[in-house]
């Protein structure tokens, strides 16, 4: 039986570490967490899966090899959802409310595509999210799993 691959984004307490430790047939693959005590005991349980910090995952600082390009239909769907995504980063203009629609724009789009390799690099076959998505980076991963099922 095939061992489904997870990408846990947020789970940030000790239960979910337990929960998966006692799972056979799953495993987290790649967590984000900003807690410290949480990835303490997620990569002593989990040494061969991944930690991402979560100040990198808003960043978007990941070990990608390659960014892939959008193909047509996602370039479509990424325009089409761009206002939503848009929104979704308000919340850092604190952080630099001087950015112009243009340069905010292609940082969305970067953040995109980054994602995606990153997602599609890593094949995992389950995204999870223990709140509804709504930090730009993960609202993001949000409209890419969305657009691929």
């Amino acid at each position: 039986m095939k061992t489904l691959s997870f990408f846990c984004i947020d789970f940030d307490d000790n239960f979910w570490v337990d929960f998966f430790k006692k799972q056979k047939t799953f495993s987290p693959d790649i967590w984000i967490e900003r807690k410290e005590f949480t990835k303490k005991k997620f990569l002593k349980n989990f040494k061969n899966s991944k930690f991402i910090d979560w100040q990198k995952a808003i960043r978007g600082q990941l070990n990608i090899k390659k960014n892939y390009k959008l193909n047509r239909k996602e370039e479509k769907y990424y325009e089409l959802n761009y206002e939503k995504i848009s929104f979704m980063l308000k919340r850092y203009e604190k952080y630099d409310d001087k950015i112009s629609i243009v340069k905010k724009k292609e940082y969305i789009k970067k953040q995109f595509i980054k994602w995606k390799s990153f997602l599609k690099e890593n094949k995992l076959d389950v995204v999870l999210f223990k709140s509804i998505p709504h930090h730009g980076f993960d609202f993001i991963i949000y409209q890419i799993c969305k657009f691929h099922n």
